[in-house]
């Protein structure tokens, strides 16, 4: 009886064996020649590897796909954590991490081309680590070489010069609460309505420094504003900020914000003080440059500068953020912003110089 309990014994055993070393390597090459393949016959499958900029980026700089047909992206990381994400197409894998594939699924619904991109600053050269997203349709052969959704706001026509200084002449001495500026509004009952103003103001074009002249000067058309003309300084920039505030959505403001904090605040800081965790990189660079006597990075903008944001337009801002800083390190965002993303973003860069909150602080 005990012999064969023990005969039982080792027959399991070397069925467990026989199932560890036979078994697993043959079910894992019938997953990887048979069934996946099977799985895989109407999916595009596209392997990705991150790599750090200066090993090359992306393993792919070009992905073609069908428009209508899924596609699926298995992406990786050779060192450190990176990002991905397609502009315009709604598509963020969030952060890849070194070792563990992770794996994306979307069916291209629109032909042109996309830009891919690196979402989390990884090092040094991190705007370089993008690729191209080719959108073909059978239907339409050619819509694969057209640019999906471009900027549509003609910030050149403007003529403004986006590399000169614009600093103001007259500007805050401290930061302006909006809160502050609609109290003063509403203590104010000969004032006509925000509303009123803001049609015949463009803050798209026009600095605060300029508004803050036209309130002080009574120069806005067809209106009275007379009683804002003899408001000290620091109450006259808090009703411009107010104006800001009233002329932006806030909804634009939040989107301005969740984008500025995933693609702009590691060099620009989360303040917007041109102190994020990059900025000591491009400031090295800088320093280089300067005593190369050449052209090259350029420490982050400050947007907390309270005289370079007075003299600022939202159209300078949109008009960097669509053509980038030309070798300064500011990459350009018209291939992967909307142009609502865009805007929203200038819209959120006025929280940094005013206070736009509704509740005095």
């Amino acid at each position: 009886m005990e012999i064969g309990r023990w005969r039982r014994q080792e027959a399991i055993a070397l069925a467990i064996v026989l199932l560890i070393v036979v078994g697993l390597p043959a079910a894992t090459l019938g997953y990887q020649f048979g069934l996946r393949p099977l799985l895989s016959a109407n999916v595009q499958e596209v392997e990705i590897v991150g790599r750090l900029p200066e090993r090359g980026g992306w393993s792919v700089e070009t992905v073609r796909v069908q428009v209508g047909k899924p596609v699926r992206l298995i992406l990786t990381s050779d060192d450190v954590v990176h990002g991905f994400a397609i502009g315009k197409m709604g598509v963020d894998a969030g952060w890849v991490y070194p070792g563990q594939p992770k794996v994306v699924e979307f069916t291209p619904q629109r032909a042109g081309r996309y830009t891919f991109y690196c979402t989390t600053w990884c090092a040094e050269g991190h705007w370089r680590m993008r690729g191209t997203l080719e959108v073909y349709d059978p239907q339409d052969p050619s819509a694969v070489n057209e640019p999906v959704d471009p900027p549509q706001t003609d910030w050149q026509a403007e003529g403004i010069d986006l590399d000169a200084p614009h600093l103001a002449e007259i500007f805050p001495a401290k930061r302006p609460s909006a809160a502050r500026g609609a109290a003063i509004w509403q203590r104010t009952p000969e004032l006509p309505t925000p509303d009123q103003v803001l049609a015949r103001l463009d803050l798209r074009r026009q600095s605060p420094a300029q508004v803050f002249e036209m309130l002080q000067e009574d120069r806005v058309p067809d209106l009275a504003l007379a009683p804002l003309g003899r408001m000290p300084e620091g109450d006259l920039w808090d009703v411009v900020a107010f104006l800001w505030r009233e002329g932006t959505a806030a909804e634009s403001v939040e989107l301005g914000r969740e984008l500025y904090q995933t693609n702009c605040a590691a060099c620009h800081g989360e303040n917007g003080d041109g102190q994020g965790p990059a900025a000591a990189s491009l400031l090295s660079s800088s320093m280089e440059r300067d005593l190369q006597g050449k052209h090259g990075p350029q420490s982050p903008a400050d947007f907390t500068d309270a005289r370079s944001m007075a003299g600022g337009t939202g159209m300078i801002y949109y008009g960097k953020l669509v053509r980038g800083g030309m070798g300064t390190g500011m990459p350009y965002w018209g291939t992967i912003f909307t142009e609502q993303e865009l805007w929203a973003l200038v819209d959120y860069l006025w929280t940094f110089p005013f206070d736009l909150s509704t509740q005095e602080r």
